[in-house]
Formats: structure tokens, sequence, C-alpha cells
């Protein structure tokens, strides 16, 4: 949502180095999003334009006794489905505005789960930092 607010969702995937395929969003997402979005009708078109060009993914995509794991934390059931799917896939990161979903995976006692996720969660902040570092503030920070 705030990078679409940032109008920075299609820098998104260059800067990781993906297409829009390889990245996931929760299928339920957009319905929150869009009403997050709803006085904001340039985010909303961006998110939307957005959202039809990746890949959407649902709690059957992931090992429920993994999330059932995650859950234990008190992370939201979204967050961990996300989770999940970044601990599983070796070249994936989990990219979250939620403060609050990193501060649940820091409650993990699965060392396998901690160390499967270690150095792949990204939230919003670090990344506009990292891209004003790799393209300039004359490009993200008018943004």
């Amino acid at each position: 949502m705030r990078f679409a607010r940032c109008d920075l969702l299609d820098a998104l995937p260059h800067y990781l180095g993906v297409s829009h395929a390889d990245i996931w969003m929760l299928k339920s997402s957009i319905f929150v999003l869009r009403k997050r979005l709803a006085g904001n009708s340039l985010a909303l078109g961006r998110l939307e334009a957005f959202y039809a060009k990746v890949t959407k993914v649902t709690d059957v995509d992931v090992d429920s006794e993994l999330l059932v794991i995650l859950s234990e934390t008190g992370i939201d059931p979204g967050e961990a489905i996300l989770a999940a799917m970044a601990s599983n896939i070796d070249a994936s990161c989990l990219i979250t505005g939620d403060k609050r979903a990193i501060k649940a995976l820091d409650k993990l006692e699965s060392v396998a789960i901690r160390v499967s996720l270690a150095g792949k969660v990204l939230c919003f902040e670090t990344l506009i930092l990292e891209m004003i570092v790799k393209y300039g503030y004359d490009q993200i920070g008018p943004r």
C-alpha cells in the first residue's frame, strides 16, 4: 500500500531483480488494500495494475504445520502465509510494513524456521533507503 502511495510499485520488481510474476501477494489482500486506498484514486489505480501482474497465494499454497508454528507467534494470518512461503524458498524475501509481524517473527522458537527466514524479512523503510542508495534521492525522494 505504501509503495502504491509513493508511486514505487513498478520500481519494486526492478529493484529486486525479479519479474512481477515472481512477486507474491495474498489473494485476499486486494480487498483490504482497496478499502485503505479508497480515497486515493491514483494509488488505487497503481495497486490494481500491480496486483493484476503478480502471483496470488492462499493458505493452501503452504505447509499447514508451518502455518501453525508461525501463528503461535501472534503474527497476522496473512503475514504467516507469506512468511511460510519465504521460509521454504531459498531466493525469496518477505516484504512487510507491519512492525507487529516483524516482532512476532522475532518470537519464533523454531530454530529451523528462524534460520530459513534469516536475512529475508525486509521492512518498507529499509527498502526505501536501499532504493535511495541505488537510484539516488533525486529519483526516490520526491515520490
